[in-house]
């Protein structure tokens, strides 16, 4: 089978004897995508799927740096200088992400 019919087909037979009796055995994540190693149940072939990071989906947006000042400036701060509220586990938690960057 070519490279290019197994990507057409989606990965789903042997590369070497075309069985759809594959498994994964082990996946290695980098920075800019993924390989998946795979192995026939049947000519017990083994190779390895390369995927490539090509774009990405905003699924829940946070908050950008400059809205969480601004929250902090405008809420967090005062209530704590001015004896209001206390700040919460969540409050320091995100004080923390923010901090890593």
């Amino acid at each position: 089978m070519s490279e290019r019919t197994y990507v057409m087909e989606g990965g789903v037979r042997c590369p070497v004897c075309e069985s759809r009796n594959i498994e994964g055995v082990d996946n290695q994540f980098t920075a800019t995508g993924a390989k998946q190693v795979l192995r026939c149940e049947r000519c017990e072939s083994v190779w390895v799927e390369t995927y490539k990071l090509d774009s990405f989906k905003i699924t829940e947006r946070g908050q950008t740096k400059e809205e969480f000042t601004a929250y902090l400036k405008g809420t967090l701060i005062p209530d704590l200088r001015d004896g209001g509220r206390d700040a919460t586990a969540d409050d320091f938690a995100t004080c923390l992400r923010w901090m890593e960057d």
